[in-house]
């Protein structure tokens, strides 16, 4: 594309297509996270289910067991996305700029590599998390709670 004389040429962000690929990459992880986090959940209220009956016993009422159970999984949560969160920021800190001037030949141009946490589509892809892992707690707080009101069930005639 070439400019009129006189004017000058519009120039585009070449890095703005890599950055939509990524930010679609990372929703695509947030949702492969997700569904891990629903089969583990789904796994452990299957495997648990003796201890649920074993807590009704000693006493225990089915909100305290699902909401213990909730609260074990939230804090497990909490620390993976924190801990990852970190990981993630130094490892980009220390790869990122270099990677970014590897791309374009010495001499030819050189591009301002800077990390920078772009905040807007971060708290989207954080709040696509917080609402599966909603949706992920609200179902195994159901069911732990059904378990601890089936009386029926006993552990030694399984």
């Amino acid at each position: 594309m070439s400019a009129e004389p006189g004017q000058a040429l519009e120039v585009t962000d070449p890095a703005r297509a890599v950055r939509l690929v990524f930010w679609a990459a990372s929703v695509g992880a947030v949702l492969l996270a997700g569904i891990g986090v629903a089969a583990v959940a789904v796994s452990n209220v299957a495997a648990r289910r003796a201890e649920v009956a074993v807590l009704r016993a000693l006493g225990m009422t089915p909100r305290a067991q699902a909401r213990s159970r909730l609260t074990e999984l939230v804090g497990v949560l909490v620390a993976a996305t924190v801990f990852g969160g970190l990981a993630g920021w130094a490892v980009s800190l220390l790869v990122v700029p270099d990677l970014a001037r590897s791309t374009i030949p010495q001499g030819v141009a050189s591009i301002p590599a800077t990390l920078a946490l772009t905040v807007g589509p971060w708290l989207a892809v954080l709040g696509l998390m917080v609402a599966i892992l909603v949706l992920v707690g609200s179902v195994l707080v159901a069911r732990v709670r059904a378990q601890a009101l089936d009386a029926d069930y006993r552990e030694e005639v399984r």
